[in-house]
């Protein structure tokens, strides 16, 4: 007796890879040297961007990401990572953790990005951004006792061993599965190459999506009947 999945996931499976000559590995996308965990069910693809304030293109690419994730599919679970290529940089880190952990993110993402539109070098003293971010209704001692707690200092630390193992090379970029990286595309116009990006993530998860109904539709021979 043979086990086999649903007809319906074999039908995606072979739709969507008749078209997969649509972007390359090593040209489009990239595979990572090896892959690594995630922070989700196996049942979910893990989808990370790597950010930084500091980051022009990352805040203009912003608008696109945020009506992107509305469109995911339920398998698809989305989070996002500071860099902490320097010490001014650790701090914007520790601004963006300090943010979830207080649960005010929704209103510190975009105040972060508006100051790098503006300015080109955010401020990076966590004393000024605490009064700058309250003038949005975030309490500066509870703000500064998180950005420099502990769980904000050991969430540093693991993005410092997790950017080499990804092999960053700048921002924005994405990580799919703990398995692809796709950076920053390009196009006939800076909307286009942002649209580019996006649509290789959505391809590279379908791919990953593909993958797993695959291997979940190889036959496999049911167990002998003990004697």
């Amino acid at each position: 007796m043979m086990k086999f999945v649903s007809a319906a996931a074999l039908l995606l499976a072979s739709t969507v890879l008749s078209a997969q000559s649509a972007y390359l590995e090593g040209r489009d996308y990239f595979r990572l040297k090896q892959a690594q965990s995630t922070q989700v069910a196996k049942t979910q693809v893990e989808v990370v961007e790597i950010f930084s304030y500091a980051c022009p293109a990352c805040a203009v690419i912003e608008s696109y990401v945020v009506d992107w994730k509305k469109r995911l599919p339920a398998s698809v679970t989305f989070r996002r990572d500071h860099v902490t290529f320097s010490d001014p940089i650790k701090s914007l880190a520790r601004v963006y953790h300090a943010a979830v952990a207080m649960k005010v993110i929704d209103k510190v993402h975009p105040l972060m990005f508006e100051d790098v539109m503006q300015q080109r070098q955010p401020n990076t003293d966590l004393n000024m951004i605490a009064q700058r971010l309250a003038k949005v209704g975030v309490d500066p001692k509870v703000f500064l006792a998180t950005a420099n707690s502990f769980s904000v200092s050991q969430k540093i630390k693991l993005t410092e061993t997790m950017l080499p193992r990804y092999e960053i090379s700048g921002t924005p970029e994405f990580i799919v599965a703990g398995k692809y990286r796709v950076t920053a595309m390009n196009g006939n116009t800076p909307d286009e190459g942002r649209k580019n990006t996006l649509k290789v993530l959505d391809f590279v998860i379908q791919k990953e999506l593909i993958e797993r109904a695959a291997k979940a539709a190889v036959p496999v021979p049911a167990a002998a009947p003990v004697k």
